[in-house]
């Protein structure tokens, strides 16, 4: 069994059913090897982390990629073919639409990008105090409104105090 945080040993050259099976196991657990120092006999370390949200989105976004070239591009060259020459028979334009858009959604659904949790006052950190916004008083004011600071109060509410 692996876990994040592992430390794995590879010797460089050699078939090690242990590095595999956890090479295995990141990709089934949205984990990948970081290579740290290897030790002076020639040993490789690596360690085991959780992919972050980036390089999750990154790597569905490289599959779906893949995917559109190998399963839809074809299908859209011979439409493209088609529309171009008036090479359609009656029936098969829409046909072949409908067949690519089944790949796509097929794509989508198979490789659907990671959920972004949503925003929300359940799961923010509030902020116990004010950041308090300060400005050099202009030399050349001519009134009060311009030398005064913005305090921005944890409440959101916007209040003016005069310096």
């Amino acid at each position: 069994m692996f876990y994040y945080g592992q430390i794995i040993e590879y010797i460089d050259g050699t078939r090690d059913l242990n590095f595999e099976n956890a090479r295995k196991w990141c990709d089934e657990n949205n984990a990948h090897f970081l290579e740290i120092e290897p030790k002076e006999n020639g040993v490789r370390q690596f360690k085991i982390v959780e992919l972050t949200l980036v390089e999750l989105q990154e790597e569905v976004r490289l599959t779906r990629a893949s995917l559109y070239q190998d399963k839809v591009d074809p299908l859209m060259a011979e439409y493209t073919r088609k529309k171009t020459f008036n090479l359609f028979d009656e029936g098969e334009e829409e046909a072949l639409l409908a067949e690519i858009e089944a790949k796509v959604a097929e794509i989508k659904e198979e490789n659907p990008y990671p959920e972004v949790e949503e925003a929300t006052d359940d799961n923010l950190t509030p902020i116990e105090e004010a950041e308090v916004i300060t400005q050099e008083p202009s030399e050349t004011a001519e009134n009060e409104e311009e030398n005064s600071v913005e305090v921005i109060t944890p409440t959101g509410e916007n209040e003016q105090a005069e310096e």
